[in-house]
């Protein structure tokens, strides 16, 4: 019996966790981030690609996931291509905004692979504050119904720390956030972050207080 490959899991960082850094003042030029992600051991990197995020990412060997946000279905071929053009093996999407209907919200979803497909993009619907997928209930009506309209899982970017703090969960989370597993099983990114019901993203400290862990 043939066995079936295992995943490839890459690590990617977040541009934004590198804004203003090291100071407003004087922050590293895009490149000087890109090389730093690169030392770090990261694999990638995600943003809204452009041309300028192509190149350094050839450059340095690095792959781009892309990015972006928005509540009109008629901007979606046009972000969709963007990225693309840019490289991206995979586009996170933040769709709609927090009081978005959840039957509107499953039209956006509908039309947002359609138009991923026609292209041959990899999206996703990340689960953010402040979009569709704010709330653990809208997060998986939305889901339900895009399956309703489709016969398909819909593909997601998961983060259970905006469900958490939205919810102001304490631990243990897993059984209030495992609520549909193949929803999950069905994901290609996950935003992998320390949280607690209060703060979306907390440090990571030896248990003394310090970051420096040994």
């Amino acid at each position: 019996m043939k066995k079936n490959n295992p995943p490839v899991l890459r690590h990617i960082a977040n541009l934004w966790s590198l804004w203003d850094y090291p100071t407003a003042q004087k922050p590293w030029s895009l490149e000087r981030q890109i090389v730093d992600l690169k030392e770090a051991g990261f694999d990638g990197f995600t943003t809204l690609a452009t041309s300028e995020h192509a190149k350094l990412a050839e450059k340095h060997g690095l792959v781009i996931v892309g990015y972006f946000a928005t509540p009109k279905s008629s901007e979606f071929r046009k972000l969709i291509q963007q990225n693309l053009n840019a490289g991206a093996i995979h586009i996170n999407v933040q769709l709609a905004d927090h009081d978005t209907p959840v039957e509107e919200s499953v039209k956006l979803a509908v039309k947002l692979m359609q138009e991923s497909e026609k292209l041959g993009a990899k999206c996703a619907v990340e689960v953010h504050r402040d979009t569709c997928t704010e709330t653990p209930e809208k997060t998986y009506a939305i889901a339900a119904g895009y399956k309703k309209a489709t016969g398909q899982l819909l593909p997601m970017t998961w983060d259970f720390s905006h469900l958490s703090v939205v919810k102001h969960l304490a631990p243990p989370y897993w059984k209030r956030l495992l609520v549909d597993a193949k929803l999950v099983q069905n994901a290609q990114q996950f935003h992998f972050r320390p949280f607690n019901g209060h703060h979306c993203q907390v440090p990571v400290t030896d248990g003394h207080g310090s970051f420096r862990l040994n």
